[in-house]
């Protein structure tokens, strides 16, 4: 089966019609003649324009707009704060994990440490390896994770300001996470 399918003044896809259609065909649209499967890849790939230089139907998509950029450099940058907050941080030589579990787990034992004095614990450290943590250490490390978190949410706060205030796509491109 043969079918026409009809262009508006953009050359986008605006309508499908049996060759054989016996009603009034738009007079105002441009008609192009394609096959059955023709017709069945056009549908598939909707919405679609026809190319003139090339003679062949291909899917449209609009240009994103500039606050459709800015939320996805937002959602990179969040991302990339996610990884970098989470990632771990180094006190005293040794690498603490920041997993928001390890967070929560370090939030109990700080606690503990800030109410007794005494406290000592076992903790395994990123690397595996168990040490032991007096509450002194461990108020250390709870403040040393707690001021790692802080700059990697400030840092995008930073770069959140920049993206509101970008004003091309050149702008937008500049803005990369960094430390």
């Amino acid at each position: 089966m043969a079918w026409l399918i009809s262009l508006n003044e953009h050359n986008l896809v605006d309508g499908f019609y049996p060759l054989d259609y016996h009603g009034t065909l738009p007079t105002d649209k441009r008609l192009i003649e394609v096959t059955d499967t023709e017709k069945e890849r056009v549908y598939s790939i909707m919405p679609a324009y026809y190319d003139e230089a090339d003679g062949i139907f291909k899917h449209w998509a609009p240009a994103p707009t500039l606050d459709s950029l800015k939320q996805r450099k937002k959602d990179e940058i969040a991302a990339a704060r996610y990884d970098a907050e989470t990632g771990g941080c180094t006190v005293d030589g040794v690498t603490i994990a920041t997993d928001r579990g390890s967070q929560a787990l370090l939030t109990a034992a700080v606690v503990s440490a800030r109410l007794d004095l005494e406290f000592k614990t076992r903790w395994k450290c990123a690397n595996g390896r168990f040490v032991t943590l007096d509450a002194m250490q461990l108020r250390a490390i709870g403040d040393a994770v707690i001021a790692h978190v802080e700059a990697c949410f400030a840092r995008e706060a930073e770069l959140v300001e920049q993206i509101d205030a970008a004003q091309t796509t050149e702008d937008l491109d500049a803005i990369q996470w960094s430390m």
